[in-house]
Order: structure tokens, then sequence, then C-alpha cells
């Protein structure tokens, strides 16, 4: 059972006014720039220009969309749209650097494939590694499913496996290229996590979670481990929180990884993660223990999903966050608001309320859904003004 938080509104209103006295003047103002932007120079330079001028300072550039490269790659197949002889990422980052903004390379890291037709590179890893593809509770692997064919509604993609032993070696590479090929401000996370609670079961991982623990998590699953047929509940109980805690490290131990290298490097690179907006269920339900990362030092900072229009759900999140996060750690969040199902006039509001709570600041998805009308952000460009 999760907590549901009460909002007090006249609370709110007396926090909001007492806070309003002693607020950071180092917001970030962020936003998510996708990868339909870094095909060519004159969107990205539409994009960049687009941030320096509406006052943000950081930008999140899609370089890695669903296992393919929006930059020059030794380990991944560049994208079929973009030509050989361009690399976007370093045309970005010469950009971006003569704007002042800070250039963040943002990759999507275990969804592989989306689209409902197969890759047409056959280097592209949907073909070359299918067995790192992960598998649901029913033993469906990903990579054999027949994308053709639409899926269900909470379906999101073919993903790699976290619990594949050679998923996050791969991964690593191909941020440690990142890092040492381009002069970054950061490395930004996405898809840091599991599709699912259902998902889990690739066969590789499966069986070595079965050799060091002993026992198959299907079988709970199943109900072959049961009280019914003479197990303790406590024993079963230890059991879910051993296969729970199995999928959860391996995630984090990739992000323990990256930043390990970065700080044995000499690069001076900040790492986030784009994260579920709920602390509690993102673990239970997405293996993504974020707030554990923030308590160990082992992220600079998270960008926590916020995208309901509705005020009062806004609220809400961050008022779980509160009730469940260290405040010593508000100043390693930016709040995440969306710009694609709500007005200007909203974003604006949500704006300042994540400007009250003193969070690290804001990023904005995305500049894409709104680039053909930029004048669009024209409010949100006055509110920044005003927080400044």
């Amino acid at each position: 059972m999760f907590k549901k938080v009460k909002i007090n509104y006249l609370s709110m209103l007396i926090f909001t006014f007492f806070i309003s006295f002693c607020l950071p003047n180092n917001f970030s103002k962020c936003i998510w720039i996708k990868s339909d932007s870094m095909k060519n120079k004159e969107s990205i330079e539409d994009a960049l220009i687009f941030a320096y001028e509406y006052g943000f300072d950081t930008v999140f550039l899609q370089v890695r969309y669903r296992g393919d490269a929006f930059y020059d790659s030794d380990i991944v197949p560049k994208h079929n749209l973009v030509s050989n002889n361009f690399d976007p990422l370093k045309y970005a980052i010469t950009l971006g650097q003569s704007l002042g903004l800070e250039i963040h390379a943002w990759a999507n890291t275990y969804i592989l494939w989306s689209a409902n037709y197969k890759p047409t590179d056959l280097k592209h890893l949907y073909y070359t590694n299918p067995e790192w593809t992960e598998s649901n509770i029913y033993g469906k692997s990903d990579s054999e499913i027949d994308i053709s064919i639409p899926q269900s509604r909470n379906w999101e993609g073919v993903y790699l496996s976290p619990n594949h032993p050679e998923v996050n070696i791969y991964l690593k590479k191909v941020f440690v290229e990142l890092i040492e090929k381009y002069d970054l401000d950061g490395l930004h996370l996405d898809y840091i996590r599991f599709q699912d609670d259902i998902y889990g079961y690739n066969e590789v991982g499966k069986e070595n979670f079965i050799t060091e623990y002993g026992f198959d998590p299907i079988d709970i699953e199943r109900g072959i481990i049961s009280t019914k047929y003479g197990w303790e509940k406590a024993e079963i109980d230890a059991m879910k929180n051993d296969w729970k805690d199995y999928k959860t490290m391996n995630i984090t131990n990739l992000v323990y990884s990256i930043l390990s290298y970065i700080d044995n490097s000499d690069k001076e690179i900040k790492l986030s993660a784009a994260v579920k907006n709920d602390p509690m269920l993102s673990v239970e339900k997405w293996s993504q223990d974020w707030k554990s990362w923030l308590d160990n030092d082992i992220i600079d900072f998270v960008v926590v999903m916020n995208y309901s229009p509705d005020l009062i759900d806004f609220y809400s999140k961050i008022e779980d966050i509160r009730s469940e996060v260290n405040s010593d750690n508000f100043d390693k969040i930016i709040m995440g608001i969306s710009v694609y199902n709500q007005d200007a006039s909203s974003v604006s509001n949500k704006i300042n309320v994540s400007h009250l709570y003193r969070f690290k600041g804001i990023s904005l998805f995305s500049y894409d859904n709104k680039k053909d009308n930029i004048y669009w952000f024209d409010s949100i460009l006055d509110i920044f003004e005003k927080i400044d």
C-alpha cells in the first residue's frame, strides 16, 4: 500500500509565502531536444538558438534514440537519416558552447526499438544480439514479438535486459565512448529502468539468479513457492525481496559504473537521469531506485518526469517527493514539466511552483512538441525573467 498525501492548500500557501523570501538564485532552466532536431545543421541551429533566446541554460540533446547514434560512433550504427559525413553532436557542442549553453548528451538506455516495423540497419542490436532483449513473466522474449501487430496500450517497445550481464558491459562502452570523444557538460540517461514489473526474466539473467540464490523467481508467481506447499511466509517474502533487489541493483550498478568512470577520468561531466515521479513506485514497478542514487551520491541530479497537466496532481507528486526524499537532496532534483498536453499558462504556473519549492530547476519536455510555434514559449520567457 502506498501512502496517499492529502494536500492542505492553506498550509501550501503559507509555505509558498515563507520560502519566497529565501529562494535559490541558481535555478536551472533546461529543455529536452529530441533526435528529430539532431539530423542536420539547420535543425540543430534552430533548436539551440531558440534555447538561447528563450532563456534556457541547459539542453538535453537526444543523441541515442532507439539503439542508434546521432554522433560518430565506432560502436553504435548512425541513424539512417543522418549524413555519414556529418556529426550532429560535435556540431551542436560547438554551437552550444558559443551560445553559453550547457550541452548534455541525452541517451535512451535500455529501450531498443518501438516502431511497428523492424530496423533497416542489419547492424542494429535488434538483429545482432536478440538474446540480450528482455522477457516477461510469461516467458515471451521481446525479440520474438511481431512488432507489425499492434501491442497493448502500455507496451513501450523492445528493451534490452538489465539482468543480462553483457548488456551493462555494452552500454557502459557506449557511454564511455561519448564521455571520451566529446566535450560534454553532462550525460543524461533516459529509460534507465525496466518497462514494467512483469519484466526481468531474460533467460541468461534468470539462470544467473537461480545459480546465485537457488530458486526460480517465476515459481513464486506460478504459486509453486507458496504457503500451501509448506513454505513459510517469511521465506517467500525474503525470496521476493531477493528478486526485487537483484533487478534493482543491476540497474543501479550501471549508473554507479558510469559515475565511477567519470570520477576517475579527467572529465568534468555531470551525470543525470530522467526518472519516474513517485520514488517508492519507481522502485516497486520499474526497479529504478533513484532515491538511493541521490542518497548515495552515485548521480549528480535527477529530472523527475512530473508530466500531469492537472495542477493538483502535479502538487501531489511534489508532496510525495517531499515526504519520501531527504530534503538535503532537493538541490539535486530538477522538475520535468510537459508542454505537449497543457497550455503555456499552466506550464508557467508549474515552473513557479517548482521554483518556490526550491528544487534545483525545471526541464521542459520538449522543444520539438512546440517548435512549429515557438511563440508559444513567450509566457515561459516571462516567468523566467521574473524568477531570475
